[in-house]
């Protein structure tokens, strides 16, 4: 089965009719803890003890009007750039994260979380 694996802190997109190009990203419990040198097994059962849901979760950031500034052209440029490359995902399309696979469930355009991850096996 050919498909996308995606990582932690990865960039991805889906499709939209609108010109609002929102940046949506992989966050994985994992990822989150070796990013930040923590012990992951003991993060691992703390979130567990406190119910805490430890699967893969896409967030979006808000999006922001601010005056202009000295570099923001070019972070600008940096950021379509980075828009342009990431995987486009599709709704109910397979993906592989951390070696697990799960199908994508498209919610809206406007939440903090647009797109789901539910796992498959």
């Amino acid at each position: 089965m050919d498909m996308k694996t995606l990582m932690h802190n990865q960039q991805i997109k889906m499709p939209t009719k609108f010109n609002y190009q929102p940046i949506i990203k992989v966050w994985t419990f994992r990822g989150s803890v070796e990013q930040s040198n923590d012990n992951y097994e003991y993060d691992l059962a703390r979130a567990k003890s406190f119910g805490h849901s430890v699967e893969p979760i896409c967030l979006k950031d808000c999006a922001y009007i601010c005056s202009d500034y000295n570099g923001k052209a070019e972070k600008m440029a940096k950021e379509r750039m980075a828009y342009r490359n990431a995987p486009e995902l599709l709704d109910g399309e397979y993906v592989r994260i951390e070696g697990k696979i799960y199908a994508t469930r498209f919610l809206n355009n406007y939440s903090s979380d647009p797109i789901r991850f539910d796992r498959v096996s």
